[in-house]
């Protein structure tokens, strides 16, 4: 290669640089983005219509918790309230407890297959977590009394309690320009009108933040909607009130979140 093409290549390498950094100052094009207070990522491909039109596509990873404190007391409370028919259901499979149990450690192998691959795979994490399910129910059913079936149930939810949903929506929106004619900063603004019975608008809109340490400003997204009719009804049990108009803030700056998880369930909304 000339040392004349190797200048002209590199002469064409800086200019799509420049040219590339330009377009995303003025709009977002192709960005991944963390929530600042929950565990949601958000993936967005973004196309100029034109010079005051903006239509993306995103893809929105949540992480939750299957069982906050709350639903927590209230399962713990049910199976209080509920403790002597599920005493009846207990005794039809009292009997195998303590086989399944001396399965579970391994004393015995099961006359199914398919446990016996499931025994074999699982991990020193969840036998265990087995293993003390198995020594509760075997207690709850020689004992037969409250104490023991709560113990039980404790030892149920404690699972539960350390497991995470992980879910994943996509979605689309358009946005219009809006520009500050004092300092000329842009905002592009989700398009937006009253929809369902709640008359829900969205507020959604991409801003730039401030200038990193490269003197490069990045976009963050910040998810908002309002409910227009308070008194409305979106289903039988929940009101338009009980939705959430919480401004979330989605950052280009990644952050940690803390959650607990020893298990993660894959669910699709």
């Amino acid at each position: 290669m000339s040392i004349k093409y190797q200048l002209l290549s590199m002469h064409f390498l800086v200019l799509t640089f420049f040219s590339s950094s330009a377009i995303s100052q003025s709009a977002p094009s192709i960005g991944f983005l963390y929530n600042t207070k929950e565990a949601h990522s958000l993936a967005y491909d973004c196309s100029l219509k034109s010079k005051d039109v903006l239509e993306c596509e995103f893809t929105q990873t949540r992480i939750r918790k299957k069982l906050g404190q709350a639903k927590l007391s209230s399962e713990l409370e049910n199976a209080r309230v509920a403790f002597p028919e599920l005493l009846k259901e207990m005794d039809n499979d009292c009997p195998a407890s303590e086989y399944d149990l001396e399965i579970i450690e391994g004393k015995r192998q099961s006359d199914n297959e398919e446990m016996r691959t499931y025994i074999f795979s699982i991990t020193p994490l969840e036998r265990k977590d087995l293993r003390d399910g198995a020594k509760a129910y075997r207690e709850a059913c020689s004992k037969k009394t409250l104490e023991s079936y709560m113990a039980l149930k404790r030892t149920e939810l404690d699972i539960e309690n350390r497991t995470c949903i992980a879910n994943s929506v996509r979605f689309n929106q358009t946005f219009g320009l809006v520009q500050d004619g004092a300092t000329s900063t842009k905002t592009w603004v989700v398009k937006s009108e009253p929809a369902g019975p709640c008359g829900m608008v969205q507020l959604s809109r991409f801003e730039l933040e401030k200038k990193n340490k490269d003197n490069y400003k990045e976009w963050s997204y910040v998810a908002k909607k309002v409910i227009t009719n308070k008194h409305g009804q979106l289903m039988p049990g929940m009101m338009c009130t009980d939705l959430d108009e919480t401004e979330y803030i989605y950052s280009p700056k990644s952050r940690k979140h803390a959650l607990g998880c020893d298990y993660i369930e894959f669910e699709p909304l």
